[in-house]
């Protein structure tokens, strides 16, 4: 009874065993398990679309008492087909002593202290090579495993989770729960010196993005999946970089992932951790950084922002429920050109205005402008102009007299005009005006410009301030010669 305890202990410490990484096709045909058997083994929790196969480790032979009709006697046998898992320089051997009593092979459990884990992956290991009785494919529902004749089973999942449970007349119908954990991603984006969901830009700006992978212990194929709206343009593979901390100082080795970009319509790019680097992961959940850019183009629109969407997949079939999103905004500002001497401030036409983001120096942003000639946007190349735009001439916004011009494409930041030209009759602004962009679009720069001062003419004082001064001078000059000449004389 003591060696059966133990078994009995075995197979309980199996139900609780994680880990594997086993790869099955989900389109395997069903397997009818052998006729006869009247034992149910149930996943519950199993993870709708994943497969899970169940294998016969151990032949099991039950011994009944016929007076008390009680289950006193449980043997373990090895069967052919895992035969070289147990015995020899099988991974099994480790854990188990065998008696041969003529053609059977008994089994002892060695050590209730074993590793059960490790012994799970190379029992899950062993099994690609083996016959499996049944294959499933996991429904809402989950997965039962019926008609199994008594034995120690493995059930591995192309979810990552392996376990093994012994199936006895005595409890014939057992349940076992889903144990792997889910694996959760997040992402954020750079606004300034910290990290958010939301950020504002000007196009043509690069903008930076964190990605957030939790692997949850004992997975396989996972994957982080990036997808960018038409306004972001991703800067490529050689962008992407993976750390170990959030503040991405620890570069994690690139040999164990691959980043790669699948075909149009799909993902922007993905990124694959390989099996081998997951396997290697004790910690119930280890937490990797993915750093990439990507430039805000010319196809931004400031209405909807662009949006930067994740997913995690790992298994066949899993995914994270979560949306892992973040926003980039553009934004966009009006500019009021009038006369500083009308109260209502009336557009005035024909002041031109060139766009800066420093106060002095610095090269003028490139516009674009409309048809209409109502709205300029910031342009990052010149040959991805939106419909309907051309490029502005000299980069200089013209005022109209029907209207407010915007101004689209810019950051919520300050910026600064310059009047390259006043309207005629109008003096030139001589410094740069300053805009402070918000992120509520609703900024309006009045500008106001001031009528030149009018040289005097006839008919005031006029022309007859310099005509008198005139005569006096030549008044004054004849009387100086007139002098020199007397003075002359009488010398």
């Amino acid at each position: 009874m003591k060696k059966i305890k133990k078994l009995l202990a075995f197979a309980l410490a199996m139900v609780m065993c994680l880990g594997m990484a086993v790869t099955a096709s989900a389109s395997s045909e069903p397997v009818t398990p052998p006729a006869g058997g009247t034992n149910s083994i149930t996943v519950a929790g199993a993870k709708e679309g994943e497969t899970y196969k169940i294998y016969k480790m151990l032949d099991l032979a039950v011994h009944q008492n016929t007076t008390t009709n009680a289950y006193d006697g449980f043997s373990y046998t090895l069967n052919e087909d895992w035969k070289d898992f147990w015995t020899g320089q099988g991974a099994g051997a480790a854990y188990i002593q065998t008696n041969s009593v003529g053609s059977n092979t008994y089994v002892v459990w060695k050590n209730n202290t074993a590793d059960m884990e490790t012994f799970g992956k190379a029992a899950a290991a062993a099994a690609a090579s083996k016959t499996e009785l049944a294959v499933q494919t996991a429904t809402a529902d989950g997965v039962t495993f019926s008609g199994l004749e008594g034995g120690y089973y493995l059930i591995t999942s192309t979810y990552g989770t392996a376990a093994t449970v012994g199936s006895t007349p005595n409890n014939g119908d057992q349940t076992i729960q889903e144990k792997n954990n889910e694996n959760t991603g997040d992402k954020k984006v750079q606004e300034g010196n910290s990290w958010g969901t939301e950020n504002d830009a000007q196009i043509g700006d690069t903008i930076s993005f964190r990605g957030k992978v939790s692997i949850a212990k004992n997975s396989i194929n996972v994957v982080y999946h990036d997808t960018m709206t038409s306004g972001l343009t991703f800067s490529g593979v050689d962008s992407v970089k993976v750390y170990t901390d959030e503040a991405l100082t620890q570069e994690l080795d690139a040999g164990n992932y691959a980043v790669s970009i699948p075909s149009p319509g799909t993902d922007t790019f993905q990124v694959a951790f390989t099996n081998t680097y997951v396997e290697s992961l004790t910690a119930a959940s280890t937490n990797l950084y993915i750093s990439y850019t990507a430039v805000l183009n010319d196809a931004a629109q400031v209405i909807d922002p662009e949006t930067n969407t994740a997913k995690i997949t790992w298994g066949d079939n899993g995914e994270t429920g979560k949306e892992i999103k973040t926003t980039t905004n553009t934004r966009k500002f009006q500019i009021n050109k009038y006369d500083g001497t009308d109260e209502q401030k009336n557009p005035l036409a024909d002041a031109k205005f060139q766009l800066y983001t420093e106060p002095t120096g610095g090269e003028a942003l490139k516009l674009a402008v409309s048809q209409d000639g109502t709205t300029y946007r910031v342009v990052s190349d010149e040959a991805k102009l939106p419909t309907g735009y051309t490029m502005a001439t000299d980069n200089k916004i013209v005022t109209l007299a029907t209207g407010n011009i915007t101004i689209e494409g810019v950051d919520s930041d300050k910026y600064y005009l310059e009047e390259t030209d006043a309207p005629l009759g109008y003096n030139k602004l001589t410094e740069r005006v300053e805009v402070v962009v918000d992120a509520n679009n609703n900024f309006v720069s009045e500008i106001a410009n001031l009528s030149g001062n009018m040289l005097p003419s006839t008919g005031g004082i006029g022309t007859t301030i310099f005509y008198v001064v005139g005569g006096l001078l030549v008044v004054g000059a004849g009387i100086l010669l007139i002098t020199k000449k007397r003075i002359s004389k009488e010398q």
